[in-house]
C-alpha cells in the first residue's frame, strides 16, 4: 500500500464512508477507490482534488504523497528538475522542515 493510499482509507475510515460512498461523491467507480487504496492506481490531480474535497482535507497533502507537484505551482517551477530533487531531499529528511519554514519566512519578507 503506498502512502496516498493508506491516508485515504484513513481519512474515508474517519469519516465513516465505504469505498462505494466516496467513489460515488468523487464520480469514479467503487474499484477505482480500492485501487487508490491499495497503491494500484495514482489519481490525476483534478481526482485527488475531489478526494481531498470529499475527505476534508488540504488538496496539496494527497497531491504532494501522489508524488506530484501541485499544478499551480508547477506553472512557476523554470527548473523542474531542481524542484524535484528538493522535493526528494525534503521527503528523505536531507532537508528539515525547519530548514523549508526559514526558506518560507524568506520568501514571505
Amino acid at each position: 500500500m503506498s502512502e496516498l493510499g493508506e491516508r485515504v482509507r484513513e481519512l474515508r475510515l474517519g469519516k465513516g464512508l465505504s469505498q462505494r460512498d466516496l467513489a460515488g461523491r468523487v464520480t469514479v467507480g467503487f474499484p477505482y477507490i480500492s485501487k487508490v487504496e491499495n497503491g494500484l492506481e495514482t489519481p490525476s490531480e483534478e481526482t485527488l482534488v475531489a478526494l481531498a474535497r470529499e475527505l476534508d482535507v488540504d488538496a496539496d497533502e494527497l497531491v504532494l504523497l501522489a508524488n506530484r507537484i501541485p499544478s499551480e505551482i508547477s506553472d512557476i517551477i523554470r527548473d523542474k528538475t531542481t524542484a524535484a530533487t528538493f522535493l526528494r531531499k525534503w521527503k528523505s529528511g536531507e532537508i528539515s522542515d525547519d530548514d523549508v519554514d526559514q526558506l518560507i519566512k524568506r520568501a514571505d519578507r
